[in-house]
């Protein structure tokens, strides 16, 4: 009997010991999880932040840190004049099964080209306040497919003078992402874990994707992080949504290496 209970006890305690060593998840939609795949990002960390990040079918060029003087496209030497005064620049090439695109992106912006992010996505986002992170996608380098998008508040708004700042700290519209031609994907923070209860949620955890109301993809930046995207989704529309995934992941990664 005595036997017995010991293993009790030690089953008991390998089970508290697994459960306290869950990878934490963030918390995304019912819907999104039973319509994608579930893709764990894998980066070799230890040889620094800018490493290709690889996940599922989709990888992406080695980070580099500023921008080229040149572009092969117009609208490349655009942003890049349109951001020159803009800090912590990020460029690289994100390849999946559709193609590739060109990604670039910004860190902070400067009070003289806040106004100029604000005019590119026609009133759809106000900027509150120069701690964003922009950037724009070119697919396949062509110019008609390109996405510029903007995310005010990247980390969260654990800084009680931001909250001050903010009409509503439960407005969920982190930013958005928006084509040439008009078409929009919102950009939203994801401040709670799975089973996770709490009443004041500050910190993003991740982002998920939403365009006419449906969560179409999500990237969680917990540990290595992991990114969803919805199955029934056009290879085209993929590419943008890993390019918005991807630069997330790199921001982040940059963010603690420094």
């Amino acid at each position: 009997m005595r036997k017995y209970k010991s293993w009790i006890v030690g089953l008991l305690g390998m089970w508290i010991l697994m459960s306290s060593c869950t990878v934490p998840r963030i918390a995304i939609s019912d819907d999104l999880a039973a319509t994608s795949e579930e893709m764990k990002v894998r980066r070799k960390f230890f040889r620094g932040w800018n490493q290709p990040v690889k996940y599922g079918e989709y990888t992406s060029s080695k980070i580099k840190r500023g921008w080229l003087q040149s572009s092969e496209t117009e609208i490349g030497n655009d942003v890049m004049s349109r951001y020159r005064t803009a800090e912590n620049k990020l460029q690289f090439t994100q390849f999946s099964p559709g193609g590739e695109a060109e990604v670039y992106t910004v860190g902070r912006l400067t009070t003289t080209e806040t106004p100029l992010t604000e005019v590119l996505f026609g009133g759809s986002m106000e900027l509150t306040h120069q701690d964003t992170y922009s950037g724009t996608i070119i697919p396949n380098n062509d110019e008609s497919k390109t996405w510029e998008f903007v995310v005010e508040y990247p980390d969260g708004m654990s800084n009680l003078s931001e909250l001050r700042n903010r009409d509503n700290i439960d407005e969920r519209k982190t930013g958005i992402a928006k084509s040439k031609d008009g078409e929009e994907i919102l950009i939203r923070a994801v401040r709670r874990m799975e089973d996770q209860i709490s009443l004041i949620e500050l910190d993003n955890f991740g982002f998920e994707f939403v365009q006419n109301n449906e969560t179409i993809g999500a990237v969680s930046l917990l540990n290595h992080g992991r990114v969803w995207m919805k199955n029934d989704l056009s290879e085209e529309k993929k590419l943008v949504l890993s390019s918005l995934s991807t630069a997330m992941l790199v921001r982040a990664s940059l963010e603690e290496d420094t």
